[in-house]
């Protein structure tokens, strides 16, 4: 650093110069240094995808880094000068209810000297779009004043978590409503048997409250006798989910007969749980017998009518609502010189000769649309056809 001044007579006139020159080098190295760290500082500032403002001790904005202009949809030129107290904030609280500037974490930490951290708020950008910011403040302590001279705001967007939060929570409202709404039996259990919690239908299906249930829990819901049972556990425990029938007991003592689906899952804190949806199928049980009883009852009456039909002495030909034969005795074969398989699935017509068909057609189609019963062809020449094409009266 040099200084220089004009040394002059007492006349006025210059007549040489002093030259003072001072060694600044330490100076320079420090201010140098101080440069570099602060532009390293703003680099990193610059670089944080963590909002960070900067605010006096009277609460001003004095600075801000990109993050933040961005989060906040404002530039540091709009946010300059702002406070806490500004109304264009709108900053709202976990709740959804408003949150005045005085309850910013900034102002708190300001006005208390101590840090607030982990805060939840709301904030409305300019264009109208509600954000969720985690903010910590840190106050800017003085050494030699009894208020800090600053605070630092940083906060991160958790927009996507709160809706994902949002989200869950309405999907589990929504899955409770179903589940207290739902006719089957639904019961929250734990893999190795505890009951945890059980829907209305669950506690009427049982007979019991849901603490009887969850006092109860498996073992006394299921019959354990039940050879089924090793090997449902066994499906579940090897894929996580199984579903089939089994024994179940009511708390009263009496047993039925149910459909289950269990299925393995974590909940939000990671443990495991177990869904368990139960149906009492007593009834579908008792409609199955019956249909089976009746089915036999078919097969006895049917096997009674082949009977019949075989041993007819007259030829008994069986066609549907189409005209298409579908069952022939044998002395149908006899009659007619056709083997049974040759004539099912035939039209009737096959049997009589071509002159009478297209007018059998006719009264056919007649018949299947008024049927009753009648004698064919009374006060009518008849004849049949054969196989060979040789006609009998019929």
């Amino acid at each position: 650093e040099i200084r220089s001044r004009p040394l002059r007579e007492d006349s006025g006139a210059i007549v040489g110069a002093l030259i003072v020159s001072k060694d600044v080098t330490a100076r320079y190295l420090a201010e140098s240094a101080l440069a570099e760290r602060e532009t390293r500082h703003r680099m990193i500032l610059n670089a944080l995808q963590e909002g960070v403002v900067l605010q006096d001790a009277e609460g001003r904005i004095v600075a801000a880094n990109p993050a933040a202009e961005e989060l906040l949809g404002l530039t540091i030129d709009q946010m300059r000068g702002l406070t806490s107290l500004d109304p264009r904030w709108r900053a709202i609280r976990e709740d959804g209810s408003p949150c005045p500037g005085e309850e910013h974490p900034a102002a708190i930490a300001l006005r208390t000297g101590r840090p607030q951290r982990d805060v939840v708020m709301g904030v409305r950008r300019v264009d109208q779009e509600l954000i969720w910011l985690l903010v910590t403040a840190e106050p800017l302590h003085d050494p030699r004043a009894a208020r800090p001279r600053g605070v630092v705001a940083s906060f991160v967007d958790i927009t996507a978590r709160k809706r994902a939060e949002a989200a869950v929570q309405a999907s589990e409202a929504r899955y409770r409503a179903q589940v207290d709404h739902s006719r089957d039996a639904v019961l929250l259990t734990t893999p190795d048997g505890a009951v945890i919690s059980a829907n209305p239908a669950a506690c009427h299906l049982f007979r019991g409250t849901e603490a009887d249930l969850c006092a109860r829990g498996r073992e006394g819901l299921i019959d354990v006798t039940d050879p089924r049972l090793p090997a449902i556990l066994a499906e579940r425990a090897r894929t996580g989910q199984v579903s089939g029938e089994i024994v179940c007991r009511r708390l009263d003592g009496t047993t039925f007969p149910a459909e289950f689906t269990s299925v393995v899952f974590r909940d939000t804190g990671g443990a495991l749980r177990t869904n368990l949806t139960v149906r009492d199928i007593s009834a579908r049980k008792e409609a199955e017998a019956a249909q089976a009883q009746l089915l036999r009852e078919k097969a006895a009456l049917a096997a009674r009518f082949q009977s019949l039909l075989v041993s007819a002495p007259d030829a008994i030909v069986v066609a549907n609502g189409q005209g298409l034969i579908e069952l022939v005795n044998q002395q149908t074969e006899v009659l007619f010189g056709y083997e049974r398989d040759a004539l099912h699935g035939q039209p009737v017509e096959i049997l009589l000769p071509e002159r009478y068909r297209t007018r059998h057609r006719a009264h056919r189609a007649a018949y299947v649309a008024a049927p009753y019963t009648r004698r064919m062809g009374a006060g009518l020449e008849l004849f049949g056809r054969r196989a060979d094409g040789s006609e009998f009266p019929i």
